[in-house]
C-alpha cells in the first residue's frame, strides 16, 4: 500500500483511494457533511454544483477465511 501523498483531481479518484485503504481489513469509515457545496461532474461532463448534507458510511469486510 502506497502512503505517499497523491494529487487528487476528481471525486472518483478520492473514492478509489479511500476504498483502497479500507479494503485491506474489516473497517468502517463515516463521514459527516454539514451543508458542503463543491464542484463535481454534471450531465455530459459539464461541471455542476454538488451539495452534501448528511452522513456517508463505508463498510468493508474481508471475504477470505483463514484456516489453521
Amino acid at each position: 500500500m502506497n502512503d505517499s501523498p497523491q494529487s487528487i483531481q476528481k471525486f472518483s479518484e478520492l473514492a478509489a483511494v479511500i476504498l483502497d485503504k479500507l479494503t485491506a481489513a474489516d473497517m468502517e469509515a463515516s463521514f459527516q457533511f454539514d451543508d458542503i457545496t463543491m464542484q463535481g461532474p454534471g450531465a455530459q461532463g459539464n461541471p455542476a454544483t454538488w451539495r452534501l448534507n448528511g452522513r456517508l458510511t463505508i463498510k468493508t469486510s474481508s471475504s477470505r477465511s483463514e484456516h489453521f
